[in-house]
């Protein structure tokens, strides 16, 4: 008959320590990534770009591991394709609305819009690809690729500032418009019309038209978890079917969620601002001299400011303690 281990003898076997040391920090480790997986993103850039500078200016580091890491951030940017392709689609739906209603000033940035998310994606695999020709010594066929992208990339530069720029005046203009609306429900029904893909057949008014900017002006993530939550909360699969359930306080809090979400991104840009201009610049510089000394310095120095600046926002925040 085999003896039966105490308490005693267990806690103190080494394989039982390692084991609830294992459990317990993987469980921190989970906890952290799930708070703090952009920072954890954002701190490997740049420590990418650390070393791609390095290798930039101390020859003696071995020229592979310049090109690894350089393959490396290039294919960063399609860990964000999912993202930019659907907010393709979202701007291609909005200029097909734009469209049909006949709105000019709406349709010819809107149509900027896609022409910029679609110069984005091709360039975005077009780089990668540069820098794979490069990784396996081919140089000059990543240097011709790098000429021929550079007056589309400048494009797609100056016409994504363009819109930016258009967006915050838009924006400004639609938080001044939503705060003085009476009607709430009739704007919250259009809105919400768009929001489950159903077609709108009342006749063209302001409050559709507002409900209609407002949607176009929100992102895809914003729509998306909108979307999610309603249907989590209510379960209804058409906007009329949510409507008839909404009472006046749901109205009401749903009408201060889509102001929060305008006004949210104005005070981003308004505080963010100066990082905003430096990475459009710094974009410029980069697409100009790709793969040299100067974007390797753009680069590193723009990664240093934003993860120096979400270091310091998660401090900020009073959860930083208790959810790590």
């Amino acid at each position: 008959m085999s003896a039966i281990a105490s308490p005693v003898c267990v806690q103190s076997d080494p394989i039982f320590k390692s084991r609830s040391f294992l459990s317990k920090h993987r469980k921190w480790c989970v906890r952290v990534y799930r708070h703090h997986s952009d920072l954890i993103a954002s701190l490997g850039i740049f420590t990418l770009n650390t070393i791609l500078l390095a290798s930039k200016i101390f020859k003696e580091i071995p020229h592979l591991i310049h090109r690894g890491c350089y393959t490396a951030l290039s294919f960063s940017g399609m860990i964000w394709m999912n993202i930019q392709i659907r907010d393709l689609i979202k701007n291609s739906d909005d200029l097909y609305h734009n469209l049909k209603a006949k709105d000019w000033e709406g349709i010819i940035f809107t149509a900027a819009k896609v022409a910029v998310k679609s110069l984005n994606i091709l360039l975005t695999g077009a780089l990668l690809t540069a820098s794979i020709f490069s990784l396996f010594a081919f140089p000059e066929i990543a240097f011709a690729m790098y000429a021929a992208m550079r007056p589309f990339s400048l494009f797609s530069l100056g016409t994504g500032i363009l819109t930016e720029v258009y967006d915050y005046k838009k924006n400004s203009s639609l938080c001044a418009r939503i705060k003085k609306v009476s009607e709430k429900q009739e704007v919250m029904h259009h809105f919400l019309k768009r929001l489950y893909h159903e077609k709108d057949l009342a006749q063209e008014s302001s409050n559709k038209l507002l409900a209609r900017h407002v949607f176009k002006q929100l992102d895809h993530y914003v729509m998306e978890s909108m979307r999610k939550n309603l249907a989590n909360k209510y379960g209804c699969e058409t906007a009329d079917h949510l409507m008839n359930k909404l009472d006046e306080n749901d109205l009401n809090a749903l009408f201060q969620s889509l102001k929060r979400g305008l006004k949210q991104k104005q005070q981003y840009i308004q505080a963010n601002l100066g990082l905003i201009t430096a990475g459009y610049i710094s974009m410029g510089i980069c697409k100009m001299w790709p793969d040299s000394l100067i974007q390797s310095s753009v680069t590193w120095i723009m990664s240093l400011l934003y993860t120096s600046k979400m270091i310091w926002q998660k401090s900020l925040h009073s959860g930083w303690s208790a959810k790590t």
